[in-house]
């Protein structure tokens, strides 16, 4: 590949600005606190550690699913609607398909905890969502033909290709200056056009008013523009303008492709396989250390937590089930969405492990302990290590800047496997609410029933079903 051809389109190019993407930002969180604060005030009226679990969990999946549904559907959200704004999936150079949203949006959590300066610091003025999600905000104000301001040779040479397109474009249009155009525009033009007043004028004030380029060209006409002069320059410069025309029709073109829907999860564990069998040893390592060590500060938060009635005994094992499961989620999602700062997978692991492994050695009865724990801790469990295994996996190539194509290979080949790991947290919760404390007291039943989930939850995610339906993105 040529040196100065660059993967990324948006290397030279900002499609928005960072001011318009905060206040867009501030728009939806309010939206979103209109949406969820009446029902999380309604839990805290009557306080408890189950509210607060339930509270925690609807604000996270609240705001994932807002960003994902709005943006994966309409490519937009309230806040960016109001600023003119759009997300576009640099793949397929349209709008996202919620597979896409649903990782740009799940890893925006990693962008909060940083307060968001990747948009600062990356290309485009993308953040972490963007990059491993492949996207990118455009604001309509892109939609215009604009001169790079005065600088390098580049530079130069993109103003020249820009003015001599829509020159030629002009000649057959019957557009005659209805006032002044920018001083500094005007001299621009005319540097370039050298003789010719009237071209010069009729050029200088077509570029002063981007609302007469969209009356006259629209969107269409206004990237053919670019297109035509990426065809009269070559290398960067080609490329740069060619990428403009490019992102200017994906603000406005919808996602032709057809995509088959989550069951394509088996080619994407193969890969996870390491990383999924790492997991599960510090996970392993965890639970030997706390079993041994018994630390202080373990039992002291231990019985902090466990002392507490969490979900009081007169709960239903619907609301038990609901419950956990939610909380579940919420953990798994943040897993996930945190990943790109790479300790978090390392945390959860961690303190998941820690957790099961001092609770075993403070029990009056470990072995029973475990009976408690197998038939819904296999599914539980494994769903967290399918999260951990995808954080570790995309942190690592996170890692070096040259791997961040794989980084986002691996995101979006997690998709359906994450997916999967919410239908078994969700039995898992099942499981936990209305089958566990029932199967304990049969041990060899609890062990086999464990054992049989073990080994189904691994064929399944061995296997590569042929059965999926399209879906147009």
């Amino acid at each position: 590949m040529p040196s100065h051809v660059h993967e990324d389109p948006l290397a030279f190019l900002r499609p928005s600005e960072n001011t318009e993407r905060f206040l867009a930002h501030l728009i939806d969180l309010i939206v979103i606190n209109m949406i969820q604060v009446p029902l999380i005030i309604l839990l805290f009226v009557q306080q408890s550690l189950m509210n607060i679990v339930i509270a925690s969990s609807i604000a996270t999946l609240t705001f994932i699913l807002y960003f994902t549904l709005l943006e994966g559907i309409f490519s937009t959200t309230i806040g960016k609607r109001a600023l003119d704004l759009k997300v576009i999936s640099l793949n397929g150079m349209c709008s996202p398909s919620l597979r896409e949203s649903f990782l740009r949006n799940t890893f925006r959590l990693a962008d909060i905890l940083v307060l968001y300066l990747p948009l600062f610091l990356m290309k485009g003025g993308r953040r972490i969502g963007d990059l491993l999600a492949n996207t990118a905000v455009v604001s309509k104000k892109f939609v215009r033909i604009e001169l790079p301001p005065p600088g390098s040779g580049l530079r130069k040479e993109i103003g020249e290709s820009i003015v001599k397109a829509l020159s030629l474009r002009l000649e057959s249009l019957d557009i005659k200056p209805q006032g002044v155009p920018r001083a500094e525009i005007r001299e621009y033009v005319a540097r370039i056009l050298g003789e010719g007043e009237e071209l010069v004028d009729r050029v200088a004030y077509f570029i002063s008013n981007p609302s007469l380029q969209l009356m006259t060209l629209g969107a269409e006409g206004i990237a053919e523009i670019y297109e035509r002069a990426s065809e009269l320059c070559s290398g960067e410069c080609s490329e740069i303008l060619r990428n403009r025309a490019r992102i200017i029709r994906a603000l406005y073109k919808k996602a032709e492709r057809r995509e088959k829907i989550g069951f394509s999860w088996g080619r994407g564990f193969k890969r996870l396989s390491p990383y999924f069998l790492l997991s599960i040893a510090l996970f392993l390592i965890s639970s030997i250390l706390a079993y041994y060590l018994k630390p202080d500060w373990m039992e002291s938060l231990t019985k902090e937590i466990f002392g507490k009635d969490v979900i009081p005994s007169e709960e239903s094992p619907l609301t038990l089930s609901t419950v956990i499961f939610l909380n579940n989620l919420r953990v798994v999602l943040a897993t996930l969405g945190l990943a790109p700062l790479i300790f978090m997978p390392f945390v959860t692991l961690t303190v998941n492990g820690f957790l099961v492994g001092f609770v075993l050695s403070i029990s009056s009865d470990p072995a029973k302990a475990l009976l408690l724990i197998l038939p819904h801790g296999v599914p539980e469990l494994s769903s967290i290590f399918l999260s951990t295994a995808v954080g570790i996996r995309v942190s690592r190539y996170m890692l070096d800047s040259k791997k961040w194509p794989r980084a986002r290979e691996a995101a979006m080949e997690s998709v359906d496997l994450m997916i999967l790991s919410f239908i078994i947290l969700l039995y898992a919760a099942f499981i936990e609410g209305f089958v566990t404390r029932w199967i304990s007291n049969y041990p060899a039943l609890d062990i086999a029933f464990s054992i049989a989930e073990a080994v189904i939850i691994y064929l399944i995610l061995r296997s590569s079903p042929s059965s999926s339906r399209d879906l147009t993105s």
